[in-house]
């Protein structure tokens, strides 16, 4: 069985089906994003033997199916059909084995299959929907199946890997297609026994193939890197025990996997060697009948490993997988179906993954596995208005197979005062989901004088993390009192202010100074009483507003964050409060001075 999941979430899924003992077909499943899977279609007629074949999705939702018919030989035939029609009728393409699609550059589907002593190549026409032969690759033996990735521009880049001898000992080859044809770039020492061809391209243009071969309880075998100082043969051997398997990227990673006592365990080889094991689930389980265990390489750069779990244990007998991230991190989830056993996985939009089989009646039964975490926003936009005493909430929505969001984790971005550099993102708190399924923090953090920029991130109840949101929710904390420098006739009060104390005075020209202020938006920190007197305040020369601090209350003083006004751009300069009146009190708690 094969999936295949086009850009808008639209899966096509393929399978073999033995009809009589003289007919194997093929049958194919649509499901829309987010619908159910319609009825099944036959490619292939009753008769005859459809076999090995292959499934690709392009840019536009084409899905391409290619397959070797063996009832009068071993003749590659393919049909195709758009993202709402119905599938054409099958193209003889010629004689051979194996046919495999191509994971090519710029959304082209190129169809590459073993012949008897050639590697053939066609290209789909998208517009036409003809095949146009590219180079044949011509061998003299040929004696495994093929690797094939890479590719565009017409087939050129394509890269190709196979074994190239018999059972006795043979060599893993790798050539490459380009302007003037084929050009064979690398060979390895002999390796002997089964032969297991891959090929990939690293993220540097480095090709890694490898081949291997059975040794007692473990795997030996051989790869080959193509770089630009060279072919370098290295020898390896898998860890594990008799249960291992191995899977090659097409970005040439490569990763084992085995268990080992109802325990899955992984390994990534680099640099010459195997990392050290890893459990791929974190559940300590107790049954220890593990079946149909594979790893499969994603096109996102992810890794999937996957199996049948069964034993005493009711609880933990089903479908397991596990999704190694590009964080190295292996997560599991448990399908909880004792009868489905996965054939075919694909990456699908927004980070879910596709999983399909069957549950021993023949119909497809397909799993969409939770692995993408929520998508949380800010509520309420940016507020830029700076205030010291301050609420930021956020919300957020799963909505892929989702199990609900679980928590919030708040990270920000900040600036001082006298400009600089904004910091990188660090984490400034958390919350939980309140009743209205929204999250609020305050105050979540207090260092005088900058400005923060917050944004969230969510996770699901399953432990998936969301992406940080794109939107960001900014707010300023005061300068200090004590930050600024005072004149002569200020006085520290101490008691409920920022940061607990305050600085007042009676006294006509009195001024509080904080030189080489980088700001565009100004907000002053004061307290308005009965008989209060009036300040000035300027940045590099120029008035920013004259204000009375006087309240109306005759019971206390009124707490008050009053807008000073706002420059056209961020500049530098000295700010300085002077008070303009006499003989009444000022009292100064700090002022906010942002660049926002």
């Amino acid at each position: 069985m094969r999936v295949v999941v086009d850009r808008d979430g639209q899966a096509t899924a393929a399978w073999e089906a033995k009809e009589s003992a003289d007919s194997v077909s093929l049958w194919t499943a649509r499901r829309s994003s987010g619908g159910a899977w319609a009825a099944a279609e036959g490619v292939t007629t009753f008769s005859g033997f459809s076999v090995d074949f292959d499934l690709a999705v392009d840019g536009s939702g084409t899905t391409s199916i290619a397959w070797a018919d063996t009832t009068d030989g071993t003749d590659i035939r393919a049909a195709r059909r758009t993202r709402t029609g119905a599938w054409g009728s099958p193209v003889d393409l010629g004689s051979g084995h194996r046919p495999q699609f191509a994971e090519a550059a710029g959304g082209e589907t190129i169809l590459v299959w073993r012949g008897s002593s050639s590697v053939d190549v066609r290209r789909l026409d998208p517009g036409t929907g003809t095949w146009t032969s590219l180079p044949t690759l011509e061998l003299s033996r040929l004696s495994s199946d093929v690797a094939v990735v890479g590719g565009s521009d017409a087939g050129r880049g394509l890269v190709v890997s196979w074994r190239d001898g018999y059972s006795s000992g043979g060599t893993v080859r790798v050539a490459r297609l380009g302007a003037d044809g084929w050009q064979d770039i690398g060979t390895s020492a002999v390796v002997e026994g089964s032969t297991w061809p891959r090929v990939g391209v690293d993220p540097t243009g480095r090709i890694v193939a490898g081949g291997k071969a059975a040794s007692g309880d473990g795997v030996a075998g051989t790869l080959v890197t193509v770089g630009p100082e060279g072919t370098d043969d290295v020898p390896f051997e898998l860890p594990g025990n008799d249960t291992t398997v191995v899977e090659m990227s097409a970005t040439g990673e490569i990763v084992a996997a085995w268990h080992e006592g109802g325990t899955v365990f992984t390994a990534e080889y680099d640099a010459g060697r195997w990392s050290a094991p890893r459990r791929a689930h974190s559940a300590r389980l107790t049954s220890t009948d593990v079946s149909g265990l594979r790893i499969q390489p994603l096109s996102d750069g992810r890794w999937l490993a996957s199996w049948h779990q069964s034993g005493s244990s009711t609880a933990e007998q089903g479908f397991w997988t596990s999704l190694r991230d590009a964080d190295g991190r292996w997560r599991e989830e448990y399908a909880g179906d004792g009868c489905f056993f996965p054939d075919a996985v694909a990456a699908a939009p927004r980070g879910s993954i596709e999983v399909v089989g069957g549950c021993g009646s023949g119909a497809v039964v397909s799993r969409r596995l939770d692995v993408h975490g929520p998508t949380a926003r800010m509520l309420g936009g940016t507020p830029l208005l700076p205030t010291y005493q301050t609420g930021i909430g956020a919300t957020a929505t799963d909505d892929i197979g989702g199990v609900g969001v679980a928590g919030f984790e708040y990270l920000a971005r900040s600036v001082g005062w006298n400009g600089g550099p904004w910091t990188g993102w660090s984490p400034i708190g958390t919350d939980g989901v309140h009743t209205d399924g929204n999250s609020v923090i305050d105050n979540p953090t207090e260092r005088p004088g900058r400005t923060y920029c917050a944004r969230v991130r969510a996770v699901d109840g399953g432990g998936n993390v969301g992406p940080l949101s794109t939107d960001e929710s900014c707010y300023s904390v005061p300068i200090d009192d004590r930050q600024m420098r005072r004149s002569r006739g200020w006085h520290v009060r101490t008691n409920h202010y920022w940061q607990h104390t305050a600085l007042v005075t009676r006294k006509r020209g009195a001024t509080l100074r904080m030189p080489a202020v980088r700001a565009r938006r100004f907000a002053l920190l004061a307290d308005a009483m009965p008989r209060g007197g009036r300040v000035e305040v300027r940045f590099g020369g120029r008035l920013l507003k004259r204000v009375t601090l006087r309240s109306a209350s005759v019971n206390g003083n009124d707490y008050r964050n009053i807008p000073l006004g706002v420059l056209p751009a961020a500049r530098s300069g000295t700010l300085v409060i002077k008070v303009i009146s006499t003989g009444r009190p000022v009292q100064i708690d700090g002022i906010h001075a942002t660049p926002l």
